[in-house]
């Protein structure tokens, strides 16, 4: 089972609404996704295959995805 069906299965056995919450699929196989997953945590993309270029100005607010 993949993470995300765990995820799913959780909130549907807690009956959390749909509405409340959205689950990102990420880190598909390779038939999925090209085998191609990006992101661009502490901005590695800079120099990677597929750039994804720095903010010009800096966020202010927190980032919650380490936390989950």
């Amino acid at each position: 089972m993949r993470v995300l069906e765990k995820f799913q299965l959780m909130m549907d056995r807690n009956n959390i609404p749909k509405e409340k919450y959205f689950l990102r699929h990420r880190y598909l196989p390779p038939e999925e996704d090209y085998g191609i997953t990006m992101s661009n945590r502490a901005g590695a993309m800079q120099n990677a295959e597929h750039v994804i270029n720095p903010l010009e100005d800096k966020m202010i607010k927190p980032c919650f995805i380490p936390s989950y």
